[in-house]
């Protein structure tokens, strides 16, 4: 049996929504990225809807062996106490309330988690951390264009599950983001295990990252042009989940 992994999904929803008229329905959506991704690694994958009744969520998080937080806009910046920045694009509250209770509840077992970009931030949040609202570096850090991610190196710290996944203190990224986990406030059982040159947060692991593969990145290896560098992680994740599944 292939391990069955969980992923977010987002909503959208229409202004003025019209039952009857066809061309302004509602709907979730997932990027193929990250579901081709778990399949090329050996995963199957179930997608999870936002749903309104946020319990209808219990049977995703018992079912799944493993969980991708995946990326999209911003969380409300009340979550963490902080008041909204003129830049910050808020995801919709159908989603944010979703993610809130999904990464909540999962983080109560011992399932592997794989968070993506905005995942991370998610994490942060949950466990009680904040976030950069608006980045000073998003020239580095954002889209060079509506196609193509920037690129930097980061430092990975040596003890630490990532540097486990590439044996080196040193890899390149790609980086489409204006927001960023706030290393003056990391969430409760967090550690950082890499950085950009300039200081931002790039991976946030278990403080016990031996007892659970528990992985956050800022960048997205799941649309990354190193093919090898996306196997490698999402390989060591599918790995861990059909080992904590047996």
């Amino acid at each position: 049996m292939k391990p069955i992994i969980g992923i977010n999904m987002s909503y959208s929803e229409f202004d003025g929504y019209n039952p009857g008229d066809l061309r302004f329905r509602d709907f979730y959506t997932s990027y193929t990225s990250y579901v081709d991704s778990v399949q090329k690694s050996g995963g199957m994958v179930l997608l999870i809807p936002p749903f309104l009744d946020l319990t209808s969520l219990d049977y995703y998080i018992e079912f799944a062996q493993g969980f991708i937080f995946t990326g999209g806009d911003d969380y409300p910046p009340e979550l963490y106490n902080e008041k909204k920045h003129p830049e910050t694009k808020l995801i919709h509250k159908r989603r944010a309330e979703a993610d809130i209770y999904l990464a909540r509840e999962v983080l109560k077992t011992n399932k592997p988690v794989l968070a993506i970009c905005g995942g991370i931030q998610l994490i942060n949040i949950v466990c009680g951390g904040k976030l950069i609202q608006h980045i000073k570096q998003l020239d580095v850090h954002n889209k060079k264009s509506k196609t193509l991610d920037s690129e930097h190196d980061i430092r990975i710290i040596k003890d630490s599950l990532l540097f486990k996944i590439f044996g080196s203190e040193e890899i390149s990224v790609n980086s489409a983001h204006h927001q960023a986990v706030d290393p003056s406030y990391i969430g409760d059982g967090l550690s950082i295990t890499s950085y950009a040159p300039d200081g931002i947060v790039e991976s946030l692991e278990l403080e016990s990252h031996e007892e659970r593969f528990f992985l956050a990145v800022q960048w997205h290896p799941e649309r990354i042009h190193d093919i090898h560098h996306r196997e490698l992680i999402f390989d060591a994740f599918i790995a861990a989940v059909q080992s904590s599944s047996t």
